[in-house]
């Protein structure tokens, strides 16, 4: 019999749909992209855990290159022509870094290393052609700044492909811990009777113990892979979240009427300022105050001649940027260009007298460096000027990394202590000073230290202050094996057990 009095029972609310995860297309292939970067995360800290300076790595960077690679190609990323270019020269910084033993250039080298991994990822994801300095750089901070919010989503795809059903191989995992945990009280058995039986095995088995199978050692190393990875697996999914960009717009609005106003009286002193120095100090014409040396005249005002250069480019590339162009404008920024130019051969001949007064220091030069290398990135400032597309900032890395690989592979250390020893009379404080040096000043120290004893008075004769370069290096330097091995020590090991003997403790 029918109830024509049934209760209304409405229809149960519909459940919200779930949020899509951050790059769906990687979550739904979690199972091949997760080991993948679990295990570079494992090789990274294989290559990098209390290593920091060894032949791990070119290795590294080879490997994560072209693992990037690979995995760009199959998630249908073509790798642009350009990025060859920036993949060669982060092998070469690599591999630079193992060839010295320079604590500057091995924190300039993982900084060189990050910049270039940055602008090799930008320039995958983006059409940047028309980018400039200033586009450039902001699309560096954006990049980072998504990277850091996807760190979290690895785990979310990890959920979700644990809840899919797809883990199946999750069993056979827990059962391969589960057969490795059952045979632990058998094998430390075994490896205590083989341990009794040869010495030799013994002594391997304590040293990994000792230095490996610690709970401290194995979160480090657990913790470093597990970030690394998730730090690689956040690389990828920019491929499909990608930070938001704006191009650029070029809001050159300004009047050059004024711009060139106030740039006049600037060109008047910057005119008389670079005649005196071509009469004065490239040519030595005329008189110096009474008491001052052209050393002295040279060092007065090196530094505020850097600072004038810097803020000449900052006044370049702002009015380039920002004022409509005009041919009076471009001429006057030309004209301020060219006494830059004037001011940076100043400051580098300034610093040239006053080296050889008071001999070589890395921070002298690192300053000679520098002043070369701006005097050729002003031939793109120049460009710029009269050609609003030249891209300025792709210049600049090409620059910028040839400059730093010719420093790197030439090693500061191993230049100032050459040029020190042989085109000045050494005295105590220079020996002090080469003290302080890396390993790469080992070859030039044996070879050109003075044969006199009496220099070495204050450390008791030649032998002994051979013996204290060596306690000023790092604890590390010389404990050498297959995968800390760094070029720079090993030399400098071999060449002080030929002049010492043998190396100290």
């Amino acid at each position: 019999m029918t109830d024509f009095h049934e209760t209304h029972v409405p229809p149960a609310a519909q459940a919200p749909a779930p949020r899509p995860l951050p790059a769906a297309p990687l979550a739904a292939a979690f199972g091949i992209y997760g080991p993948i970067c679990l295990a570079m995360g494992i090789f990274y800290t294989f290559c990098f855990y209390k290593n920091p300076h060894s032949v791990t790595w070119p290795l590294f960077s080879a490997v994560g290159y072209l693992v990037l690679c690979r995995l760009f190609k199959e998630l249908g990323l073509t790798i642009k022509k350009d990025s060859w270019f920036l993949m060669g020269t982060s092998f070469l910084v690599s591999l630079s870094m193992c060839l010295t033993g320079s604590a500057f250039l091995h924190s300039c080298g993982r900084l060189a290393l990050f910049l270039l991994l940055a602008v090799f990822l930008i320039h995958q994801l983006y059409e940047d052609r028309t980018w400039q300095v200033g586009t450039w750089i902001l699309a560096i901070f954006r990049y980072c700044g998504s990277l850091i919010c996807l760190l979290p989503v690895p785990f979310l795809h990890a959920s979700a492909f644990s809840k899919s059903g797809k883990a199946s191989g999750s069993k056979n995992l827990l059962l391969v811990f589960a057969g490795v945990c059952a045979s632990i009280p058998l094998t430390i058995l075994v490896i205590w009777l083989l341990g009794s039986a040869d010495a030799v095995f013994s002594s391997l088995v304590s040293r990994l113990f000792q230095d490996f199978f610690r709970l401290g050692t194995l979160i480090s190393i657990g913790t470093s892979s597990l970030f690394a990875a998730v730090v690689f697996y956040s690389i990828l999914c920019t491929r499909f979240a990608p930070p938001k960009h704006e191009k650029g717009t070029c809001r050159r609005s300004g009047n050059p009427l004024a711009a060139v106003s106030f740039l006049g009286t600037i060109v008047l002193f910057y005119g008389t300022f670079c005649i005196i120095q071509i009469y004065y100090l490239f040519l030595h014409q005329g008189s110096l105050p009474e008491s001052m040396t052209y050393a002295q005249y040279a060092h007065q005002g090196f530094y505020q001649l850097v600072f004038v250069i810097f803020i000449n480019l900052a006044l370049v590339l702002g009015f380039l940027k920002y004022i409509r162009p005009t041919m009076l404008l471009r001429l006057t920024l030309a004209f301020i260009s060219g006494c830059t130019v004037i001011m940076t051969a100043s400051a580098a001949y300034r610093m040239v007298l006053y080296v050889a007064c008071y001999h070589l220091t890395l921070l002298r030069l690192l300053v000679l460096w520098f002043l070369a290398m701006v005097t050729v990135l002003m031939a793109g400032i120049f460009r710029l000027i009269f050609k609003d597309s030249f891209p300025l900032f792709r210049y600049g890395i090409l620059v910028v990394s040839v400059f730093y690989v010719v420093l790197a592979f030439a090693r500061p250390d191993a230049v100032i202590a050459r040029y020190n020893l042989t085109h000045a009379n050494v005295s105590h404080s220079d020996l002090y000073y080469l003290q302080s040096l890396s390993t790469d000043a080992a070859p030039a120290l044996l070879k050109y230290l003075p044969a006199e004893e009496s220099c070495f008075e204050p450390w008791g004769g030649r032998e002994q202050y051979l013996r204290s370069f060596l306690n000023h290096q790092p604890e590390q330097t010389f404990a050498l094996s297959l995968r800390r091995y760094n070029f720079s020590s090993a030399r400098a090991n071999r060449l002080f057990a030929l002049a010492l003997t043998k190396i100290p403790d």
